[in-house]
């Protein structure tokens, strides 16, 4: 629930937290916005919602993995030769 004066969401706990509690449409959308915009030379900004920082996250992990696994097959096929 958002405080309509504070613009603060309230949890079901009753604790505060800058973000809203997402509906599982939502995240799914709001994982979607990270894959969309991802940049895999930019950073995640702290203010974004914590789904989008988590997806952009692990979109940089996979990247990172990816960039590794190419290093070693390029080395491979150089030391084949």
């Amino acid at each position: 629930m958002v405080d309509k004066d504070t613009h603060i969401a309230h949890n079901d706990s009753d604790s505060l937290s800058l973000w809203r509690t997402l509906s599982p449409e939502e995240e799914k959308e709001f994982r979607q916005w990270a894959h969309d915009n991802f940049d895999p030379d930019g950073e995640a900004n702290c203010m974004w919602h914590p789904v989008v920082r988590d997806e952009w996250e692990k979109l940089s992990n996979r990247n990172t993995l990816d960039d590794a696994i190419d290093s070693l097959i390029k080395k491979e096929e150089t030391s084949s030769e």
